[in-house]
Order: C-alpha cells, then structure tokens, then sequence
C-alpha cells in the first residue's frame, strides 16, 4: 500500500473544503424535513426575516409558531395587491400540506423576528424552536447570511 506524503493529504483535504460551500443544518422530525434555515443581518432592536423550506412527505400539518430567545417571532405573509405590497400575520399558522413543499422566502411566507435582542451578524446561528400541529416542536438553528440561498430567492406560497 503506498503512503501518500502528508502534504498531499492536508492540500487535498483543504481543497476539499474550499470547494464545498457552507450550508445551515437541515432538521428531520417525521414526515418533514426542514431545510436552510436562515436570515440576513440585522441591526439591535430592528426586524429581521427568517426563511426555510419545509418538504413534507406524510400527511398534512401546520406550522403553528416560532419560538426564538433573540426575538419576538411570528409567520407573516407578503403578497402584492393592487400593485402594494402588503404584509399580515398568519394567526392561523401555516399549512404544510401532504406531499408537498412549502418555502418561506423573501417576497413570500416567512418568519418575522421583530424587536432583535442584539444585531444579526453574518455567520451567526439564532437558536428557534418550530412548532407544528403534528409533528411538535422542532429545535433549529438559523444561519444569518447575507444572500439568499439558491432556491429561496423569493416565494408567495398562495
């Protein structure tokens, strides 16, 4: 068996890394998988916005709340009526329904973190709890990111 020289092996291992971008965790309760958690930078006191994809592949749920130590957080919905933009809680929650995917994302669904207890800085992990009809509460971590990850780039789930 021949040896590799450890430079080798640290290069390949760096090159490694560099070529494979960052990405938030994806979280797996039941049926449903929750994908890139995320948010941009925000300053203390301010508003934020935290989007995700939610797959479900059972029977249908609703998201119901959010939960965050760093905000007072709540699922809002933004659509374009009569040429305005508006934006509304959903009281009710969200509907996740069966084989389906559901994306929050800019311009679309998402969660409102309003009242920052401290600034959002790239590279941060805000801690949040999902709570779902069904499937009960879910622990993530949302990654404050300055872009929009390929394919939450905007979204209206009507």
């Amino acid at each position: 068996m021949t040896r590799l020289p450890m430079r080798i092996l640290i290069l390949a291992s760096l090159a490694a890394s560099i070529a494979a971008p960052a990405t938030s965790a994806d979280y797996q309760v039941g049926s449903l998988k929750i994908q890139h958690p995320w948010a941009r930078p925000a300053a203390a006191g301010g508003v934020a916005a935290g989007y995700l994809v939610i797959n479900n592949f059972g029977g249908p749920d609703v998201l119901t709340a959010v939960e965050t130590p760093v905000a007072k957080a709540s699922l809002h919905r933004s659509a374009m009526a009569g040429g305005m933009a508006t934006m509304r809680a959903m009281g009710e929650g969200l509907a996740v329904p069966a084989k389906q995917t559901v994306v929050l994302g800019p311009g679309g669904d998402h969660i409102m973190l309003a009242g920052l207890s401290h600034a959002l800085t790239a590279g941060q992990k805000i801690p949040a709890i999902l709570v779902f009809q069904k499937a009960g509460r879910v622990k993530i971590e949302i990654s404050v990111e300055t872009m929009a990850p390929q394919g939450q780039k905007s979204a209206n789930n009507n």
